[in-house]
């Protein structure tokens, strides 16, 4: 189950209604399956099971009727829970009964993401989108975190602004689109031109070629590698690599307009980044800029939003979340008894609050920010569209 945007849809508690009616209806034709345990209600809630599992569940919930009621306890105990601080969370685990055994395996679902996040582009990056997602309908659980974390790349990455510049155009994929130029690096002196389509299948096509001021290519880099990338502010989610051939280099996605949600008029040419594959990128792209969302007093988002950077990369460390970040001053000056709050996104719309920080009597620039997360990997986070930040009026 790969949770998507949800637009005007049922309420939870209709939705369970809906769906046990429906699962009722088949009941004679169930087999029996075992009673779930809690820790499989929480990763089938979360969206953290992968399709084969998530219909075994169901059945197992039809099948002992008990199950039903635990697992309306388990989803209003999830949704507590993760408006709670890592730390309260790993209180309320240390504890007995349901509610601690609910919250141990949150936090046991929580901190495998965060294990596996720092890995993820790269085998991304091995297997591509639709390997992934083949093994992912297979129940590997590996495959599972690294769909559900490009999902929420893909979330931030649609809703960047882009400079209104299209690099695409729409046709059988043997048109040529407007050459863009592209900067290698100071290493490269001739002319990189990027030239890319997206055929009437949705299938994208991405060429790159060296030339010399007379327009002839430049071989002096054949053999090398080129990787292909999204991009969203500094951060980079690896498409595929190609090798320089007689001065040309070239990539075909099949199904990128399915798998991105996007069309042609939705690209521009600053949606991708290209660079040498043996190249290191991770240093160049801090600071990394972070949107941070106002809050009212309801909870609603307001109009007016900020951007914070981060300085180093966001780290677990010994049971602590560390993040060096740079507040923009109009927003400590505007909002000084706000609190900056910041979630990790599980999986699909499911996120756990790191912490809360006051914004008043703090000027120092840039902040440490340091939460207590018992029982977290030591991992550090290069992928920041995992990072979620609020600004919430005082309670």
């Amino acid at each position: 189950m790969i949770e998507e945007e949800r637009g005007n849809e049922l309420s939870p508690r209709t939705v369970e209604a809906v769906t046990l009616w429906l699962m009722n209806l088949n009941a004679q034709s169930v087999q029996a399956e075992p009673m779930p345990s809690t820790s499989e209600l929480v990763r089938y809630l979360s969206g953290a099971l992968p399709p084969y599992e998530i219909s075994r569940v169901e059945k197992a919930v039809l099948t002992h009727p008990a199950s039903r009621k635990t697992l309306r306890v388990v989803r209003m105990e999830l949704l507590r829970l993760e408006a709670l601080p890592w730390a309260e969370v790993g209180t309320v685990a240390s504890g007995d009964g349901l509610s601690a055994e609910i919250a141990a395996a949150w936090l046991v679902l929580v901190a495998e993401r965060i294990a596996a996040a720092e890995q993820l582009p790269a085998r991304w990056l091995k297997e591509g989108w639709r390997e992934l997602y083949q093994h992912f309908l297979e129940a590997a659980v590996e495959a599972s975190i690294a769909w559900s974390t490009f999902i929420a790349f893909r979330r931030h990455w649609a809703s960047t602004p882009m400079i209104p510049r299209p690099a695409f155009v729409r046709g059988s994929g043997e048109e040529l689109a407007e050459r863009q130029s592209v900067d290698l690096g100071e290493e490269v002196s001739c002319r990189a031109w990027f030239i890319s389509a997206l055929n009437s299948e949705g299938s994208l096509a991405v060429s790159l070629s060296l030339e010399d001021e007379s327009g002839d290519a430049v071989t002096i880099f054949d053999g090398r590698a080129l990787r292909l990338s999204l991009k969203t502010g500094t951060e980079l989610w690896p498409l595929g690599e190609a090798v320089i051939e007689k001065g040309k280099a070239g990539w075909t996605l099949d199904e990128f307009a399915a798998v991105m949600k996007v069309s042609a008029e939705k690209l521009h040419a600053n949606s991708f980044h290209i660079v040498f594959a043996d190249e290191e990128e991770t240093a160049d792209r801090l600071p990394a800029s972070l949107r941070v969302d106002v809050l009212d007093s309801a909870g609603r988002i307001a109009d007016k939003s900020f951007h914070l950077s981060f300085m180093d990369w966001p780290h677990w460390k010994g049971g602590q979340f560390f993040a060096r970040v740079e507040l923009p001053q109009e927003m400590l000056q505007r909002y000084p008894s706000f609190q900056l709050r910041l979630e990790i996104t599980v999986s699909g719309d499911h996120n756990q609050q790191l912490g809360a920080w006051t914004l008043a009597g703090e000027n120092d620039s840039p902040r440490t920010l340091k939460a207590s997360c018992p029982g977290s990997p030591d991992s550090t986070l290069s992928n920041i569209t995992l990072i979620r930040a609020q600004l919430r009026p005082p309670q």
